[in-house]
C-alpha cells in the first residue's frame, strides 16, 4: 500500500468530468484549466450528439444521462494512479492537482475541497454539523462524512468505485461517501482560500432539482449508511 507515495509525482494523473450540452462552453474552460495538469483526461458527454472540437475522440464517451453526475465515474476503474473527479462548471487553478496530490499523500485517503459533517443520528441532508463549500474557504484540514466529488482526488491503491455501483441519478457524492464508509477510508476536507476555484454560474444545477423535493431521497440514502 505504501509504494506509490515515495515517487508520487511520477504516478499518472487522470481527470474525469461529466457534462451536458448546455454547458459546452463552460466545459471548454474547465478542460483548458485541467489539461496541462494531468496525464490523461476523460469526459462523459451526457446527451451530446457530437464531440466538441476541443476534445479528442479517445477522451470521450457518449452517454444517455441516465445516471447524471455519476457519469464522471464511467472510467474510474479503468486506470491506476491519481484520480481527479471534476465538474464542468468550475475552472481549476494551475496548482490544483499538485495541491490535492500533496494532501492525498499526507492523509492516504480521499481528499476534497467541499465537505459536510453530520450529527448522529442523521436528521436530514441539509442538517449539518459543519459545512465547507468549495467556493468558500476551509480554514483547516478536517475529516468529513460526505465530500464533494467535483473537487475530489484519490489514489486507486486505497479507493475505487465502479460506474455500475451508482444506481440512482445525480447522487454520486453520496455513493462515494457510502463506499468510503464501508471500506473504512476517510474523506478529508482540505484547507483552501475563498475563491480558490472559479465558478461559471450555470443556469441550472442538480442542487436546484434536489431542492424541489426537499432532499428527501438524499436524506434517506444518508440514513441508510451513516451511523
Amino acid at each position: 500500500m505504501e509504494h506509490f507515495y515515495d515517487g508520487a509525482m511520477k504516478e499518472k494523473k487522470y481527470a474525469f468530468i461529466a457534462s451536458i450540452p448546455e454547458r459546452e462552453k463552460m466545459l471548454e474552460k474547465t478542460v483548458a484549466s485541467l489539461r496541462n495538469q494531468v496525464d490523461e483526461l476523460r469526459v462523459s458527454l451526457n446527451e451530446y450528439h457530437h464531440i466538441p472540437k476541443f476534445l479528442h475522440e479517445k477522451e470521450v464517451v457518449l452517454l444517455d444521462n441516465s445516471k447524471g453526475d455519476a457519469a464522471k465515474f464511467y472510467f474510474a476503474d479503468r486506470f491506476k494512479g491519481y484520480i481527479f473527479t471534476c465538474d464542468d462548471d468550475l475552472i481549476y487553478p494551475p496548482n490544483y492537482c499538485d495541491y490535492l496530490i500533496q494532501a492525498v499523500n499526507k492523509y492516504k485517503c480521499i481528499c476534497t475541497l467541499h465537505g459536510r459533517k453530520y450529527p448522529r443520528p442523521v436528521i436530514g441532508f441539509q442538517h449539518v454539523l459543519l459545512g465547507y463549500p468549495c467556493l468558500g474557504s476551509m480554514p483547516y484540514d478536517i475529516q468529513v462524512d460526505v465530500g464533494g466529488d467535483g473537487v475530489m482526488c484519490y489514489h486507486t491503491d486505497f479507493f475505487n468505485i465502479t460506474y455500475d455501483e451508482f444506481t440512482k441519478k445525480n447522487m454520486s457524492q453520496l455513493f462515494v461517501a457510502r463506499k468510503a464508509y464501508e471500506l473504512g477510508v476517510k474523506i478529508m476536507g482540505i484547507r483552501h482560500e475563498y475563491n480558490y476555484l472559479t465558478y461559471q454560474n450555470p443556469e441550472w444545477t442538480i442542487w436546484d432539482d434536489s431542492m424541489k423535493n426537499d432532499f428527501k431521497e438524499q436524506t434517506e440514502f444518508l440514513k441508510g449508511f451513516l451511523k
